[in-house]
């Protein structure tokens, strides 16, 4: 973790990769989770949607809910491993309904892209609730109250997120009269 944060040490994802390598061999659960993040990230490493995939498995396999998230995430987002969206969901649901709420963010998404919005909006306005900041965009695009979008909006701006800061930029133009 050293390695991959730069705490006290230059940043050095491809030693953090390194490092995982060798605690995954001696089944360190939370190893398997960072070196997966970083293959599937192409941190530091080549990126490497199956060996991540693999990662998140094992890490599944050991009836831990992260694990069926990333696994989860991966399969719903991967551009490079077709025809898995359908299991994505079923595991990031399965993460869901075991406690994991950390996959709420993640299952909104992948519903909102499906057009299950009204379910996509009860999911990413939780996540928003419990602190995971990146749901504020995505839920604000869903919402019918013009307040609470231009709150949402201004909250993801707030935390630096340019897509937020654009569609502000946009509101208070048509609200001014201009365009």
């Amino acid at each position: 973790q050293i390695y991959l944060r730069g705490d006290g040490v230059d940043a050095d994802p491809a030693r953090a990769a390194e490092l995982f390598r060798i605690a995954v061999q001696d089944g360190d659960v939370a190893s398997m989770l960072n070196l997966g993040r970083l293959y599937r990230d192409g941190r530091g490493i080549e990126r490497d949607d199956r060996r991540a995939m693999e990662l998140f498995a094992m890490v599944a396999e050991q009836e831990d809910v992260r694990g069926l998230r990333e696994l989860g995430r991966l399969l719903v987002t991967s551009d490079h491993l077709e025809g898995e969206t359908e299991r994505g969901m079923e595991l990031l649901r399965e993460a869901y309904a075991r406690g994991d709420t950390q996959s709420a963010l993640p299952l909104g998404l992948a519903l909102a892209q499906q057009g299950e919005t009204e379910e996509a909006a009860l999911l990413l306005r939780e996540a928003y609730q419990s602190g995971q900041t990146a749901a504020a965009l995505p839920l604000a695009r869903l919402v019918d109250d013009e307040a609470e979008r231009e709150q949402l909006y201004e909250a993801a701006a707030e935390w630096g997120n340019s897509a937020a800061m654009a569609e502000l930029g946009r509101a208070i133009l048509a609200d001014s009269g201009r365009s």
